[in-house]
């Protein structure tokens, strides 16, 4: 983790608003199962863009939180964004970023394919409790009170995941919220 900076922004009622960005870095280049394939350019992608917000995000960086391979299982990624829940406000940044395998299947209950991230300690064909949904990663993302929410997926599937939380009732509501702060 690394302690940064605090930004201000432009004032609201005579009241200056701060603003500090928090980054949640995961990335699983190896996994427990050593059956699953090693991805080696993921550490290096990851490294990659921690650099470059940690040296040139305008404002810098508040917090970076770094999990990879063996500490991002997928109880390790739930308890992070927690942790970053608790102290994340509604004026701050959260940027997060998975490097790693993803995965989808398609469930015959609701006729639709359902998104996966595969955290260290999953394999593809794992019982659904050791995968991260994106039920379940939505759930997660919806704790944090903040209004400036930044998602990477660079994972196989990513572009299946890109509507799983985001329904018309939660982009009004992100709306309504922030012409409130404004």
């Amino acid at each position: 983790m690394i302690a940064g900076v605090r930004l201000t922004l432009e004032k609201q009622g005579g009241i200056a608003l701060s603003k500090r960005r928090f980054v949640l870095i995961i990335a699983v280049s190896e996994y427990l199962d050593k059956g699953m394939p090693r991805l080696p350019g993921v550490r290096r992608d990851a490294e990659h863009l921690r650099s470059t917000l940690a040296n040139h995000a305008d404002g810098g960086v508040y917090r970076i939180f770094w999990l990879t391979d063996s500490k991002a299982t997928k109880q390790g990624i739930l308890n992070k964004l927690c942790e970053i829940a608790s102290q994340a406000g509604v004026t701050d940044q959260v940027i997060i970023y998975f490097g790693g395998h993803g995965w989808r299947e398609f469930d015959a209950a609701s006729k639709c394919w359902k998104h996966y991230l595969i955290p260290y300690d999953a394999t593809f064909v794992s019982a659904s409790t050791q995968r991260l949904s994106t039920d379940e990663l939505g759930a997660a993302l919806n704790t944090l009170h903040t209004e400036e929410l930044v998602l990477m997926l660079d994972c196989c599937h990513s572009g299946g995941m890109a509507n799983f939380c985001w329904t018309n009732d939660i982009l009004d509501e992100l709306l309504s919220r922030l012409q409130k702060v404004r």
